[in-house]
């Protein structure tokens, strides 16, 4: 999968984090697009998928952080969640 573009990011998420200054890219898997989105409200992590399969794989993944955010375990903090069904894209 080709690197996450800024342009391609939804507003939503641009507007939450405050702007981003630049994006990094780590080491990418198969199933999703991650960048590392610095800005000037902090760094976020942003995951993107394309495809019904895998979009369908990271709302589950939403839906677990969300579960366990109330717990004792320490799990990243879901922000946003959005779902682009014309595209089959999702973000988080």
């Amino acid at each position: 999968m080709k690197p996450m573009q800024l342009i391609e990011i939804p507003k939503k998420i641009v507007d939450y984090v405050g702007g981003v200054t630049h994006i990094s890219f780590p080491r990418q898997g198969h199933t999703s697009d991650v960048g590392i989105l610095f800005s000037a409200q902090g760094t976020f992590i942003l995951k993107r998928t394309k495809g019904k399969q895998y979009s369908s794989w990271l709302k589950k993944e939403a839906t677990v952080l969300k579960c366990l955010s109330n717990s004792t375990l320490p799990v990243p903090r879901l922000y946003c969640f959005i779902e682009q069904p014309l595209d089959e894209q999702a973000w988080h």
